[in-house]
């Protein structure tokens, strides 16, 4: 199952653009668009304040069943496989 969960972010010169993670086979993706017709690129860097929008995000989606369960813990954690003690 393929799951998409976006959000708008503000650069430091106060431009809008938007963020996404992709969730597909287990892999997150991360991908920016800077406007509005231009083509999605890697989003390298997310920070702690776009994980949280994400899991956020996610949670609401939990109980009307959008996304699953095990997509959701891949969330919480961040990416890392499950049993990882690796500690940011």
């Amino acid at each position: 199952m393929n799951v998409e969960i976006g959000f708008w972010k503000r650069t430091d010169d106060g431009r809008k653009f938007q963020v996404r993670l992709r969730i597909f086979g287990g892999n997150l993706l991360w991908e920016c668009q800077p406007a509005r017709f231009q083509s999605w690129e890697p989003y390298t860097t997310p920070d702690d304040d776009d994980w949280n929008k994400v899991i956020a995000e996610a949670n609401k989606r939990e109980p009307r069943r959008v996304i699953h369960d095990k997509m959701l813990a891949l969330i919480r954690r961040r990416g890392r496989p499950a049993g990882s003690s690796d500690t940011d």
